[in-house]
Parts: C-alpha cells; sequence; structure tokens
C-alpha cells in the first residue's frame, strides 16, 4: 500500500497524474487523516471533489502518542528537518508495516529512504 503525503496531492489536484489515480483506482492507495486535513484546511479549489476521493480510500489509522514518541526516539527522526505531521506520516507507516511513503519533500524522503518505507515511482 502507498501513503501519498500532502505535496503529492497537491501536484495531483493541480495537474492530475496518471499514476496517482491508477494506484487510487486499483485500491493500492491508502490516506492518513492528517493528510486529509491539510488538504481539507488548505486553498485547493476543488476541496469537494478531494474530500470524497480521499475518504473512498483505505484509511491509514494515526499512532498514538505513545508509539509517535517510540518512534522518534528509536529512529532518531527528529532534528532532521521534519515537521509534526511528516514524522507522524512515517511511524504511521512503519507501524503498518505494508505500507510505504511518497513524498516530493526532500527532507521526509531521505528519511524515509533510510527508514526503509519510500516509495518512488
Amino acid at each position: 500500500m502507498i501513503l501519498a503525503d500532502t505535496s503529492v496531492w497537491i501536484d495531483f489536484f493541480r495537474k492530475p497524474n496518471a499514476h496517482v489515480k491508477e494506484l487510487s483506482e486499483q485500491r493500492r492507495m491508502v490516506c492518513h487523516p492528517f493528510v486529509a486535513g491539510e488538504l481539507a484546511a488548505g486553498s485547493l479549489h476543488v476541496r469537494h471533489r478531494m474530500i470524497m476521493m480521499l475518504r473512498n480510500l483505505p484509511q491509514l489509522q494515526p499512532v498514538n502518542d505513545s508509539e509517535f514518541y517510540a518512534f522518534l526516539e528509536q529512529h532518531e527522526v527528529n532534528g532532521r528537518g521534519m515537521g509534526f505531521v511528516d514524522i507522524h506520516l512515517l511511524a504511521a507507516a512503519s507501524t503498518a508495516g505494508n505500507v510505504r511513503v511518497w513524498t516530493k519533500d526532500r527532507r521526509m524522503l531521505e528519511q524515509a529512504v533510510r527508514l526503509e518505507l519510500a516509495y518512488q515511482p
């Protein structure tokens, strides 16, 4: 399964990408509520279509606080230029075990590669 972060979805909603469409139609993508929340809070003018599409994808559950802080400590991802949501996405993918993270953010991609969680089409 593939978890696309906010950067991938923003690009997709601005200019549709055949690969994103194919993966979502094949139900090979999952959505994390923090990604949906970031997109819903943004200024994309396709908000209703976006929300429906994301809600129809399988949902990846967020990690709880204890799991978040344990992931932070165990994998030493703090101080590497990522934010709270980025680290949550990596932690959720790591916990799920069968999820890879697709991002266009350089720093998040570096950590996803290091942790063997990266999806690179």
